[in-house]
């Protein structure tokens, strides 16, 4: 969805909040305000500078009214309504044991491999030398006194596959995978945020080996420097803690995977030694890797047996993984609509998919190319 778009559907769910809210209906505003709040959220992640930090503090706010819509009651304070929420409705136990009890997505290991991530062969060796080799020869790694675990800034354009490569990170090391949504955690951990941090790094601890991987963890770690918000003025020096007792802790195997589209905007003190200590470049697709996007995402459909991979990969220049992965649905969806029209099941062939690809509008320009160059030199 393009940002007015998004930003006339979070609108609308506002206005929508508030007449459900002066109606009484407080459930009905927290859906409301809820969905406007991810929107924004999204909108905020296509966006940098102050306009991200912007959306970001308003995000806060709305989650903030969010919360008060749902624990809200005729004759209950809003200080009654968060303890309640701490305590009781959000079912978060005082010390959770679990992942699950915290209120996170965890997956006991992702089917995901490096095989299975096409191109970024320099990127993938990065990692495997400096981050899987370590964890998996633990005891070798020990004689040299290199930790296994610790810190790693996945960095990059949109859609160039930062998740992708945060999975097959896990799967090789046999690894649980637990992901942290930004918006989850300010929706879910409003008021208790710095516990909730503490929390989740020790049940991580006594679970390894685990990849926690923050999503978009500019939104929750941004520059102390450029935000009001108090949530994040806090936050950021618990996670800065968090991540100083990997140097002091041996005996676990916790690797953080930090990702995100703008890493001018991360907290300068996360990018110190000892807590991201590995900065990677997650580029967009090169040739070869795009052809071998091409072949993933259309094997198994209903092909022309003639389809030209290295013509649409030489065409399809500047465009990120997730662009290869759209187009090829996309192509999909209309000849499947075309053949249920036409009654006859056609092929999908070459020139329908060069015809999506010149009909798709790149998300990646120069400008910002150029902007990763010059963050990786400052570094």
């Amino acid at each position: 969805m393009d940002p007015k778009s998004l930003l006339d559907e979070a609108y609308a769910h506002v206005q929508s909040a508030e007449a459900c809210s002066q109606s009484g209906d407080f459930h009905g505003a927290y859906v409301e305000y809820t969905k406007a709040a991810n929107l924004l959220m999204e909108l905020a992640g296509q966006s940098a500078g102050e306009i991200k930090v912007s959306r970001l503090e308003k995000v806060e706010q709305l989650v903030a009214l969010a919360e008060r819509m749902k624990y809200k009651s005729k004759e209950q304070r809003l200080q009654d309504s968060r303890k309640r929420v701490n305590a009781n409705e959000r079912n978060i136990p005082d010390s959770p044991s679990t992942f699950e009890e915290l209120g996170v997505t965890v997956s006991e290991k992702s089917d995901v491999s490096f095989n299975e991530v096409a191109g970024l062969d320099d990127v993938k060796e990065e990692i495997y030398n400096k981050v899987i080799l370590p964890m998996k020869e633990r005891n070798l790694a020990k004689e040299y006194r290199i930790s296994p675990g610790g810190g790693i800034l996945l960095f990059g354009p949109p859609g160039s596959g930062k998740t992708h490569v945060a999975r097959a990170i896990s799967h090789e090391v046999s690894a649980k995978f637990v992901i942290i949504n930004p918006s989850a955690l300010l929706s879910q951990w409003f008021g208790m945020f710095e516990k909730r941090i503490s929390q989740l790094f020790e049940i991580a601890r006594s679970n390894s080996p685990v990849v926690l991987f923050f999503d978009e963890i500019d939104a929750i770690a941004p520059r102390r420097s450029k935000t009001n918000s108090s949530v994040m003025k806090r936050a950021v020096p618990q996670l800065l803690a968090e991540m100083d007792g990997f140097r002091r802790d041996t005996g676990s195997m916790v690797l953080v995977i930090g990702a995100t589209n703008n890493p001018w905007d991360i907290d300068e003190a996360l990018l110190r030694p000892g807590r991201f200590d590995e900065k990677i470049y997650v580029r967009l697709p090169e040739e070869s890797a795009r052809r071998r996007m091409f072949e993933l995402s259309l094997s198994g459909r209903k092909l022309s047996p003639d389809m030209d991979y290295g013509r649409l990969a030489s065409i399809s220049d500047g465009f990120s993984g997730a662009e290869i992965d759209y187009i090829c649905r996309k192509v999909a969806e209309e000849v499947f609509r075309q053949s249920v029209e036409t009654g006859v099941a056609r092929d999908i062939d070459e020139a329908k998919v060069e015809e999506i690809i010149g009909r798709t509008r790149k998300t990646v320009n120069d400008s910002m190319l150029k902007r990763y160059d010059e963050f990786i030199k400052s570094g």
